[in-house]
This record gives C-alpha cells, structure tokens and sequence, in this order.
C-alpha cells in the first residue's frame, strides 16, 4: 500500500467521525497530522507549495510574465457528481479580482518594455530580457550597431516596432507587478530581446508607439473573495490531486483554479466557509504546508500600490 493509499484509510476513519459528538474535531485533525507526519514522504511535508518568498520575484517580474492570461476560472467540484470538470460547477467570484480598461495609445522607449510572452527559446532560464538576449540571440545581436538595431527592428515578427502596418499589436501594463509593461507578443523575440539590447548598449532611444492595456486586481473583489472561500496554494502535482480527489469523495465542496504566472505549476485550492466541515478540512490541508493565497494578495495589492501612486494616469480606475 503507498503512502497516499495510507493516508486516504486514515483520513477516511478519521473524516467519518467528525460529526461524532464525543470526538471533537481538533483532536481528530490532530490524529490525521500526527498520521500524516510519520507516513508521508518528508520532501512533501517540508515543501511549502509556493514558497512565500518567491512572491518577491514579482518586484521584477520575469521576462515570460504577461497578463494576458492573468487569472484563469476556477471550478466548484460538487459533492456526490464525477470527479472532474464534466460536472464542476463555475466559480465567478475569482473572475471578479482582476479587471482592464484599454486607455489609447501612448509612446514609449523601447528599454521600458521588460516582459514577453512567447518565445521559441528558453525564456523561462533568464530573469531580464537582457539575459535573454546575451544567452540565446547572439546571431540577432551581431556587431551593436545602429545597422544592426535597425535591422532586428524591420523583422516581420517585431510588429510592434512598425505600427503602420497595421497589425493591431498593443502592451499591457500590469498594476500588481508593479507597472511592469509587457508585449504580448506571437513572434519577434528574439529579434525584440536583440534590438532592446542594443539600443541599452548604444543609450539609443527608440520609441515604441501601441495601444496600452492596463491591468489591476480590486481590492474590494478580493476582500469578498475571501470571504466567500478559505484559500490555499499547493503545488500543481499528483498528491495534491490525491488530496482533493480525497477531500472530494468524503463529501466537501472544493474549488480549483490556475494560478497566474509566474507560479503556473502551482493550484490555488478553494474552500466554501460556510459548507459543513469546512474547518477540519482545511485544518487537514493547513497541514501539507499549503500557502494561505492572502500571502500573495497582500504582496500584490501592496506592489499596485506603489504602481498607482508613480503611474496614475494607466491605473486611474483601480480601487487600490
């Protein structure tokens, strides 16, 4: 029998006895800790799912970071249904955190712009889009020249170098990160990463004219959010899919949702307040070493902060 498999037996004896007027549930939650802590591997008990202290990476977001898809729909997963999304209800309240309004266009420098979104190359191994650059378009980097600038800046997948095309290309601009300006872009970047780093080499301007997108989370939506659920983050692997399988089939409403990025390997866990047993469940899962999603609310609310004060003019409907 694996761990997991030993784990459930127990859970299930002690999950069954909750509502046991005799067994008070602290006691119970206090079994199942004790239980898990001798049988579950230590690499899972040790593990916070998203260590808080990552939440810092967010004060210079990675280059891969964009908001496009900032927040995915959460799902209810229904007592007594299949387990899956055939039967998940949907989950509106999670939708409500983050909002946009498309302001017109702006000019900016092209150093300005710190995040994509997609790449052929391994964005995710480099932490600016100067490391970018330096490690993986060396052919697109050539002699820094202005020739060489120009050059990256005419390829046909910089779009949003050459507006008159007529493309449609756009930045975003994400309040919670605080202010980073991303393009989200479909192709170019290798040649976008080269010509930025070259004009930062030759402190060449070159200005960048699109639509601008801004994008914040609401203070007040995630203040009703928490009300409505308790919230976790845990790892998006398979004993965390155990667990709420687990949770699932003794008869819990639970929530699932995507995490944005840069934590996409990650699942924020939601929990009904006021479905019954609610507190001996999310006891059961306080003691996996779940993150409490409040530690990356705050550290975001408190970054828009700061974007607001220094950029009001693109964040001017937040609520922060």
């Amino acid at each position: 029998m694996s761990w997991l498999e030993s784990l459930s037996e127990i859970s299930r004896a002690i999950i069954q006895n909750l509502r046991a007027p005799d067994r008070p549930a602290k006691i119970l939650v206090s079994q199942l800790v004790e239980a898990a802590e001798k049988i579950v591997p230590s690499r899972f008990l040790d593990r916070k799912s998203a260590d808080i202290n990552t939440v810092s990476r967010l004060h210079a977001p990675r280059p891969f970071e964009s908001s496009n898809r900032h927040f995915r729909s959460a799902v209810i997963l229904e007592p007594g249904k299949a387990f899956g999304l055939a039967d998940a209800l949907e989950c509106p309240a999670l939708d409500q955190i983050c909002s946009s309004r498309t302001s017109g266009v702006i000019t900016l420098d092209i150093r300005k712009i710190t995040c994509l979104s997609a790449s052929k190359g391994p964005l995710a191994r480099s932490e600016t889009l100067d490391d970018f650059a330096v490690a993986e378009c060396q052919r697109e980097i050539g002699p820094a020249t202005a020739a060489q600038l120009e050059a990256n800046l005419r390829y046909y997948g910089v779009r949003l170098a050459s507006p008159f095309r007529g493309d449609g290309d756009r930045l975003e601009a994400v309040a919670w990160s605080g202010g980073t300006i991303c393009w989200p872009n479909h192709d170019g970047s290798h040649h976008f990463a080269a010509a930025r780093y070259i004009a930062g080499v030759m402190n060449h301007s070159v200005p960048i004219t699109a639509s601008l997108t801004s994008y914040w989370i609401s203070h007040d939506a995630i203040a009703m959010f928490a009300d409505e659920f308790a919230t976790w983050v845990m790892p998006d692997r398979a004993d965390t899919w155990s667990l709420i399988r687990m949770i699932h089939q003794y008869g819990v409403r639970i929530g699932i949702a995507g995490m944005p990025l840069p934590y996409r390997n990650d699942l924020l866990i939601l929990l009904p307040r006021r479905a019954s047993g609610v507190a001996e469940i999310a006891a059961i899962i306080a003691s996996f070493h779940a993150t409490p999603f409040s530690s990356f609310t705050d550290k975001w609310l408190e970054q828009q902060r700061r974007a607001v004060e220094n950029m009001p003019m693109w964040f001017a409907d937040s609520d922060t």
